[in-house]
């Protein structure tokens, strides 16, 4: 039976278990992106470097100011369940997803990691929509068009990229770690934590559920620009 009868607010009494999982959640969502905000900013403020034009350097700035403002806002929601955080809570500590550990360190990196890896965390935003914790479900929209417009930033500039024929072999030869680490995003099948989430009314889908609606999606995108897809397998740290 489902502990989420409510949609819950912040001040409301809740069951322990349901509270452990919604700061878990939360957590992560935090380990993502509020480390912008602390110790990740020296990678990420690179991030314009890569781009070849100024007008590709400033939608990079606004890029990573949208990527801020989720992380402050995690940040903000965990604060209102009394969990403050600081820099301390970072340092030293390797991401929940290891994405965020092989962050880009090229121009078509990033387009892989925006099409790719902001695609998928869309994925993960539309699971709070309607959910039982109130005020994630609130803000949840606002992440989502956010991530939406990442990946289809990711995916012009990876369009752009493929006009050249050094390009192409650049995003070819990477595409296979980045299609790897977006599908692992997901987490694992047979995660038992991933059933109570949907039990609790914290998440909609399953792990394999979302992976494959994402698999479909990108599949006629990079079909479309001219790459053979990976096995879905190959280089996976969670199947």
């Amino acid at each position: 039976m489902s502990l989420a009868t409510k949609p819950y607010e912040a001040t409301d009494p809740m069951p322990g278990e349901y509270r452990d999982l919604l700061i878990r959640l939360l957590m992560i969502q935090a380990d993502t992106e509020t480390r912008i905000l602390f110790d990740d900013w020296p990678h990420y403020a690179r991030f314009p470097e890569f781009a070849p034009t100024p007008e590709d350097r400033m939608v990079t700035i606004s890029y990573l100011r949208e990527e801020a403002g989720h992380g402050y806002m995690a940040y903000k929601l965990l604060a209102d369940l009394g969990v403050h955080l600081t820099a301390k809570d970072f340092e030293g500590k390797k991401h929940f997803l290891y994405v965020f550990d092989e962050l880009p360190e090229s121009w078509t990196e990033l387009a892989l990691f925006n099409c790719l890896a902001d695609r998928a965390g869309r994925y993960q935003a539309e699971e709070w929509i309607d959910c039982s914790y109130a005020p994630l479900a609130r803000v949840a929209p606002g992440v989502v068009k956010d991530e939406t417009g990442h990946g289809n930033l990711g995916y012009q500039n990876l369009k752009r990229i493929c006009q050249t024929a050094e390009g192409r072999a650049e995003a070819e030869r990477l595409l296979p770690k980045w299609y790897a680490i977006a599908l692992d995003m997901f987490g694992r099948r047979d995660s038992k934590r991933d059933e109570r989430y949907r039990e609790l009314g914290l998440k909609r889908r399953s792990n394999e559920e979302a992976r494959q609606v994402f698999i479909a999606e990108v599949t006629p995108l990079l079909e479309g620009l001219g790459f053979t897809l990976p096995d879905p397998t190959t280089g996976r740290r969670y199947l």
